[in-house]
């Protein structure tokens, strides 16, 4: 479809592919956002209605849903899953896991037209860390664009490091899974806080689609 949400949102598509395997994050975090976006809402709604109205979509799909896993590279990359709801950087890591192991599995991540939800990972130092000194020289260390650019290498995951884009690898630094471009960028939802009050709604409404009816 013109929009690969719909490739996990959307019945009509899931229930073609169900018999290849269809595998979602287990995380309500990672799961109501997506599908919050796809609504139309608001991905970091606090409103437990949408919540429910994102629940009430998923139901639709879940009987089609194969398996619910913390981590789809394995899944992904052994056949046991077609078509997945996980990070980028994970179908990127399966799809040359597959091709290591020559299985013929070809897997390509793909951008939404209508944008994904993008995250960043932190390196912080807690303020009661014991050794705040060796904290700073292991981030001082990380920081080095030779160092930066070898874990995008391996993992597959975008730096921030911008000094360090000479180091990335050219097949990885073209690949827009791993490096939107400016127009995919301008569509992607920043991340943004729930409440507490938010992260028990969307639990109460991910455990309900998981349980399914």
């Amino acid at each position: 479809p013109a929009n690969v949400w719909e490739l996990v949102f959307n019945p009509a598509y899931t229930n073609k592919l169900k018999s290849c395997g269809i595998a979602f994050l287990d995380s309500p975090t990672e799961v109501i956002p997506p599908a919050l976006h796809f609504l139309g809402k608001n991905a970091y709604s606090n409103d437990p209605a949408d919540h429910q109205a994102a629940a009430a979509m998923l139901a639709k799909v879940r009987p089609d849903i194969r398996m619910f896993s913390s981590t789809t590279i394995d899944d992904l990359a052994g056949g046991r899953a077609c078509v997945a709801l996980t990070w980028a950087g994970d179908i990127n890591i399966a799809r040359q896991r597959a091709i290591d192991n020559k299985n013929g599995h070809d897997i390509l991540a793909l951008l939404p037209s209508t944008g994904g939800l993008i995250f960043f990972d932190t390196l912080a130092i807690p303020q009661d860390a014991k050794h705040p000194n060796n904290a700073h020289a292991f981030i001082n260390y990380f920081l080095r664009p030779e160092v930066s650019a070898s874990l995008t290498n391996e993992l597959r995951y975008a730096t921030a490091n911008k000094a360090s884009l000479a180091h990335v690898a050219p097949e990885i630094a073209q690949d827009k899974a791993v490096f939107p471009d400016a127009a995919n960028l301008q569509k992607m939802v920043a991340p943004a806080s729930f409440s507490n009050e938010a992260r028990a709604s969307m639990a109460n409404a991910f455990t309900a689609f998981k349980r399914g009816p």
